[in-house]
């Protein structure tokens, strides 16, 4: 009986050996894993950084912290009907414009996706507008352009 016992631990630890695979002694083989694996990481961090560098001037009615983050061409649609595709400095007056008007009392984004190929950022903002108090529904897109991370599309439904 424990020759059979014997017999049969020695025939199945044989497969359970033969199915251990060795750990690669070299890791330069995956270094170009582990530099995008970092430039991935870097890169979500600096996308964060500008997210919470937006919320901060948004709800401080203030665009000109985040006018110079504009993509070359950026598509807008601010509520009141201004819609298509400005320059970096239209759109900065633009938004300066819409802000002169309306007394941000809170703004932060909740929801943010930082998982290529569509990084974006949303939340509500909640301003004083002739006296009263209204909310839009901001969207910000962002793309990788010439080394960072510009806004392409800036929604205000």
């Amino acid at each position: 009986m424990r020759l059979t016992l014997i017999v049969l631990m020695l025939f199945f630890s044989a497969d359970l050996i033969a199915q251990v695979r060795p750990r690669p002694k070299d890791r330069k083989a995956n270094s170009l894993i582990e530099q995008r694996r970092t430039e991935s990481e870097a890169q979500s961090g600096e996308f964060q950084s500008l997210v919470r560098r937006i919320e901060k001037e948004l709800a401080e009615g203030d665009v000109s912290g985040f006018a110079a983050d504009f993509s070359e061409q950026v598509t807008m649609h601010v509520g009141g009907g201004e819609t298509g595709t400005y320059s970096t400095a239209q759109a900065s007056a633009l938004l300066q414009n819409y802000f002169s008007f309306r007394k941000p009392i809170s703004f932060a984004f909740s929801r943010t996706n930082a998982t290529p190929p569509i990084l974006f950022a949303t939340g509500r903002l909640t301003f004083v507008y002739k006296g009263s108090q209204e909310s839009v529904q901001v969207y910000v897109s962002f793309a990788r352009q010439n080394g960072r991370w510009a806004i392409v599309q800036f929604n205000l439904y």
